[in-house]
């Protein structure tokens, strides 16, 4: 499980250079060092009771986790580092003769969903302003 370390270093997304690689606009200056993990989440959302209106608490979207890979005094570019496993379309998918073939897996790196068309399953569209979080991975 990761957390948000206290006293974390934040910042913004300032740039997005391409599908797995972004620039925050935190640097050495700051704390940043190579290796450290980042997420960029969506605003806290406040979840109302329906009943009485008081507050039940908050909660975040985390829309992708980012490493720092090369850090500048002022910026690091970070990389997309999470990796998932899918199952290959198989030309035998058919049941019968799925059976006889074990079905082959590939391993991807999430990549960095950049608009509303470009949208990952379960994830937000990154864009340059988003909040930039530590994390610590426990």
């Amino acid at each position: 499980m990761q957390k948000t370390v206290e006293n974390a270093i934040e910042g913004k997304v300032a740039k997005i250079l391409n599908r797995r690689e972004l620039v925050i606009n935190r640097g050495t200056d700051d704390g940043v060092k190579q290796g450290m993990k980042f997420e960029v989440i969506d605003d806290f959302y406040e979840i109302l009771d329906p009943d009485t209106n008081d507050s039940l608490g908050t909660f975040k979207r985390v829309k992708i986790r980012v490493k720092a890979d090369e850090v500048h005094p002022r910026f690091a570019i970070a990389r997309t580092y999470e990796t998932y496993r899918v199952r290959e379309p198989s030309p035998f998918d058919i049941p019968d003769l799925a059976t006889l073939f074990s079905p082959k897996t590939v391993t991807k790196v999430r990549t960095i969903s950049s608009s509303e068309t470009d949208y990952e399953e379960g994830r937000g569209h990154v864009q340059v302003g988003d909040k930039v979080v530590q994390i610590l991975e426990d």
